[in-house]
């Protein structure tokens, strides 16, 4: 069973690149990450010793990031932890529950303002700077997506990889003009080969073991970051259409997998058929 628990106290990385340009939303020195306590969700793999995984749980969502918000709670018996989050637009709840060897997630978002959200997202982030097997994939050789019905490491169809510090979104199909690629920086791409899947891996450094995100559909966009101080992994939930006082509930998994991508890619087929059937 993984072990997951909220991180206890306040964590500052070193960025292997300052920002392109001025980011005033995130606490702290530009030159620097700075995780207040208890945002994220530490994960353990009990058969991956020394790997910690630190899910940020949403990093942000229809526009705001999250970065402080209520205590993790337990929720009922099974290990569950949740928390609430409100403000003057929106409110939603989380809810993670482990498993043998992956991490479901709930996410109940309601819309509280007086705007119709179109396009939209809700933006999962899976750090991989505490898990030394698996981060560090500059190169981008370990990390592989599904395109053309094939899998295929980034580094086949992301012209920057091997940049010092890169974050680098593959839009799904039908979203490649999303107005949220407009803003293209040196450290900031968006990659002109779209993918066909909601899922990202990245296997290990041994090629033994492989860790994955996913959302069910409508996704918008996977994406990763090879800055030092990032090192993660994300999927992108999309929230195509959803009125004033509407609500909208996103699910999706993070696999841990003693096998190669290919295995990965076998539990979200047949997680996909299951979501497919209850939509």
């Amino acid at each position: 069973m993984l072990i997951i628990y909220p991180d206890q106290k306040e964590v500052a990385l070193k960025r292997s690149a300052p920002p392109s340009s001025p980011n005033h939303s995130v606490p702290g020195p530009q030159d620097q990450r700075l995780i207040p306590p208890r945002r994220d969700l530490t994960i353990e793999v009990p058969w991956l010793p020394g790997n910690l995984f630190h899910y940020w749980l949403p990093e942000n969502i229809a526009g705001t990031p999250i970065y402080e918000h209520e205590s993790w709670k337990g929720v009922g018996r099974s290990g569950t932890l949740g928390y609430q989050y409100r403000d003057g637009d929106k409110s939603f709840q989380v809810r993670a529950s482990p498993g043998d060897d992956e991490l479901s997630v709930v996410i109940e978002l309601a819309n509280l303002s007086k705007e119709r959200w179109v396009g939209r997202f809700v933006n999962c982030c899976l750090g991989l700077w505490d898990a030394p097997s698996f981060g560090e994939d500059k190169a981008m050789k370990r990390t592989w997506v599904i395109r053309d019905g094939v899998l295929e490491p980034l580094c086949q169809i992301n012209p920057w990889a091997g940049a010092k510090s890169l974050k680098t979104f593959y839009p799904m199909p039908g979203c490649e003009s999303h107005p949220y690629w407009h803003q293209q920086t040196v450290i900031r791409k968006t990659c002109p080969k779209p993918v066909d899947e909601g899922i990202i891996m990245t296997a290990s450094a041994d090629g033994h073991s492989t860790v994955a995100v996913t959302f069910a559909p409508p996704v918008l966009c996977v994406f990763n970051n090879t800055d030092s101080a990032f090192q993660c992994i994300h999927a992108l939930s999309l929230i195509r259409d959803l009125e004033p006082g509407a609500r909208l509930t996103m699910t999706g998994k993070v696999y841990f997998d003693r096998g190669g991508p290919e295995a990965c890619w076998r539990r979200y087929k047949s997680d996909l058929r299951d979501w497919e059937s209850c939509a």
